[in-house]
C-alpha cells in the first residue's frame, strides 16, 4: 500500500469512526411500528389485529397515525382536511412490508372481508394484484381510484367507480 493510499484510508476511516458520511441519511417519513393485538385504530377505536389489512399515515408535522384499514384512513382524513398528510402506508396483503401507498397497487373485492368492510388489499406489483383479483373476482386499482371509492361509500358521492 503506497503512502498516499494509506493517507486516503486512514482519513476515511477517521471520518466513519466520527461517524459523519457513514451513518445512513433520513429517508423520509417511515411506516408506523404496530403492536398488533394492542394498538387502536384512530380512525374507528378499533384493535388492530391483522397486518394484511393495516394502514398509516405520517402528517406534515411528523405524526404518525396507525389504521386497520385502508378506507379507514382515507375516510379518517376526508373527515379532516386541516391535517395535512406528508404521507400515506399500506401494509402489503401477502408479505411483511409496508408500501408507500401512492406505490401501491390495489385490489377491491367484495369477497375479501376487511375490517371496516371495504375489501381493499395492497400489492407491491401490478402482477400479484391482477392474479389476486383474478382468482377473488376484484377490480385492479391505483391510490386515486381508491380514494374515489372509499369517498363514494363513506359520503355517497353517487359517481360511480370502473376498473381503469
Amino acid at each position: 500500500m503506497t503512502r498516499l493510499m494509506r493517507q486516503h484510508f486512514l482519513a476515511v476511516a477517521v471520518v466513519c469512526l466520527a461517524g459523519v458520511g457513514c451513518a445512513p441519511a433520513e429517508t423520509g417519513p417511515r411506516p408506523p411500528e404496530i403492536d398488533y393485538g394492542h394498538d387502536v385504530s384512530v380512525g374507528c377505536g378499533m384493535t388492530i389485529s391483522d397486518p394484511a389489512f393495516a394502514a398509516g399515515s405520517v402528517l406534515a408535522d411528523g405524526t404518525t397515525l396507525k389504521f386497520d384499514d385502508v378506507g379507514d384512513m382515507l375516510k379518517y382524513h376526508f373527515e379532516r382536511p386541516d391535517k395535512q398528510v406528508a404521507v400515506y402506508f399500506v401494509h402489503d396483503y401477502q408479505g411483511d412490508a409496508w408500501l408507500i401507498a401512492d406505490e401501491a397497487v390495489f385490489v377491491q373485492t367484495d369477497s375479501l372481508v376487511s375490517p371496516m368492510g371495504y375489501g381493499l388489499a395492497a400489492f407491491a406489483t401490478r402482477e400479484l394484484a391482477e392474479a389476486f383479483a383474478a382468482d377473488r373476482d376484484g377490480r385492479v386499482w391505483s391510490l386515486n381510484d381508491v380514494k374515489l371509492y372509499v369517498h363514494e361509500v363513506a359520503h355517497g358521492s353517487g359517481h360511480g367507480i370502473a376498473s381503469p
